[in-house]
């Protein structure tokens, strides 16, 4: 088996623009502080429940172009509508579940910080609440792309 700093070279020799450390200096490093968690809850929250609402607004015209372009052709106006309003609602899901990583970065930086427990639970509540809804989204988009045949 090669030595730790035989295998770096390997990757720096096949990679050029990788930088692998020497063992020698890699060395265990603390927990990033995690900060005012607050603060970061309220910003994740304004940014999923906005992600929501957007995601709200856009349903019924999404919901009315696909029904709009059931059956039709693919090269139809009605399709192409359609498609544009389901790719209108999925970019506010997306942006609901960047909301939710976000809420899964601040989750393992409480763990590693070893935060008190009600506050872990708090945050493994919001989590859950939050994937409860964007499966519900998940759910909606699925049955929308269905029904015009994607």
């Amino acid at each position: 088996m090669p030595k730790p700093s035989e295998d770096g070279t390997r990757v720096a020799m096949r990679f050029p623009t990788v930088t692998v450390p020497d063992i020698d200096q890699v060395r265990e490093t603390e927990a990033a502080p995690v900060g005012d968690i607050s603060a970061r809850l309220d910003a994740v929250n304004a940014r999923a429940a906005k992600a929501s609402a957007a995601f709200d607004v856009s349903l019924a015209a999404a919901r009315a172009s696909a029904l709009a372009a059931t059956g039709s052709q693919i090269e139809s106006d009605e399709w192409a509508e359609a498609q544009i309003r389901l790719a209108d609602l999925a970019s506010h899901h997306s942006e609901g579940r960047m909301a939710l990583a976000d809420l899964d970065i601040i989750s393992a930086e409480a763990r590693l910080a070893r935060s008190p427990e009600h506050d872990l639970l708090g945050l493994m509540d919001l989590q859950g609440n939050l994937a409860a809804s964007l499966d519900e989204q998940a759910r909606v988009l699925s049955d929308l792309e269905a029904d015009i045949g994607l």
